[in-house]
């Protein structure tokens, strides 16, 4: 909020945060919310939800998109959308004013386009849409955005055998029209005597984040740890899908990969995208968000396609995670009177949380209606 009400003040190109120049992000997120502002009866807190959960309604339709543009039909491009749109990790976003949901929009939609383009022998629209996708997620979340699509675009013409598809004439036009979007920022920036804050950018979103994160360096295996958490309540679909199938197709993939290359590029993208993730210093939960969409559209089709058997226990076991987490959040509303009747070392083990775990559950009104 602060650095909206700064922005409005006159930082509209270089954002600052309490007087301090704020470089986690490039303006276009708060050029959005500028838009968001100029409709009737939309003020300050409404704005920044407003934009969350329009955010959120483009991501799930990008989704949708995603999927249609791959190949999937509509029962899996549906099936995808309701997967993202139902995750914990969705819904929480959609609660909290962030750039994350617009940005993972614009990633997927850039994906889609670029699979129509690739798949082409020329597609100047597609792949001009493509890169000018990828230079206004640029101007969202910073220069590492243009490492998703394009990391993946490689290694997908590779994956065809069409490398030589990078060199086509039609990509130019759009190419260059990214590099100029990104490139009248930094102009603007540079006129407006803001190098300080060209070089802090640089060093804050490539630098830092890639060789050294201070405070937000995890290990390299956070990413995979923290997917399955992020794909929460539909994780247990891992354990029902038939993989000696899936692997038993490979050799046909790999025959027919010009000509049925959607699966193909969701798999490179996901991979690619936790590969590259995990290579850096700098982790974040909300990365994986744009992650998300080839995998929302690969698990929707891996859940149309589960036999009736393995469907009934995966929807058994579903529906029993859901009672759990129902009469954990009984209990927690309960947890005064609850406590006291655990045994000592289990009162002592629970003791030992932070202060502000029981703050917050005596704070929090209805977890009973919630858990119900």
């Amino acid at each position: 909020a602060d650095v909206y009400m700064r922005f409005l003040g006159g930082d509209q190109l270089a954002l600052s945060l309490n007087g301090v120049p704020y470089t986690d992000m490039p303006p276009l997120y708060f050029w959005f919310l500028k838009g968001l502002d100029r409709l009737p009866h939309v003020d300050q807190p409404l704005l920044f939800f407003l934009g969350s959960a329009l955010s959120a309604m483009l991501y799930i339709s990008a989704i949708w998109l995603l999927a249609r543009a791959t190949g999937h039909d509509r029962r899996t491009a549906f099936a995808a959308g309701l997967l993202a749109l139902t995750s914990f990790f969705v819904m929480g976003l959609t609660q909290s004013p962030n750039a994350d949901l617009l940005f993972a929009a614009v990633i997927a939609l850039s994906l889609a386009c670029f699979y129509r383009g690739w798949i082409k022998a020329k597609a100047p629209l597609w792949l001009t849409l493509a890169f000018l996708l990828t230079g206004a997620a640029a101007l969202i979340k910073g220069p590492l955005a243009l490492a998703f699509p394009l990391i993946a675009s490689v290694l997908f013409l590779f994956w065809r055998g069409t490398p030589g598809r990078l060199n086509g004439r039609d990509g130019l036009f759009g190419f260059l029209l990214m590099l100029l979007l990104i490139g009248a920022w930094l102009v603007m920036l540079y006129a407006a005597g803001q190098t300080d804050y060209i070089v802090d950018i640089f060093q804050r979103q490539l630098t830092g984040r890639i060789f050294d994160a201070g405070e937000t360096a995890m290990p390299w295996w956070f990413y995979l740890a923290a997917l399955p958490l992020v794909c929460l309540p539909w994780v247990l679909l891992l354990l029902f899908v038939n993989w000696w199938s899936a692997f038993k197709g490979a050799p046909a993939a790999w025959r027919t990969r010009r000509e049925n290359g959607g699966s193909s590029w969701l798999w490179i993208s996901l991979v690619a995208g936790v590969a590259l993730l995990s290579a850096l210093s700098a982790k974040s939960i909300s990365a994986l968000l744009p992650l998300l969409a080839p995998l929302a559209v690969l698990a929707g089709r891996s859940l149309l396609r589960l036999t009736p058997l393995r469907s009934r226990f995966y929807f058994f076991f579903t529906a029993l995670l859901f009672l759990l987490l129902g009469l954990g959040l009984v209990a927690a509303h309960y947890h005064t009177k609850l406590l006291p009747l655990l045994p000592a070392d289990w009162n002592a083990r629970i003791g030992e949380l932070p202060p502000l775990v029981f703050a917050w559950l005596d704070a929090a009104k209805n977890l009973v209606c919630m858990g119900g």
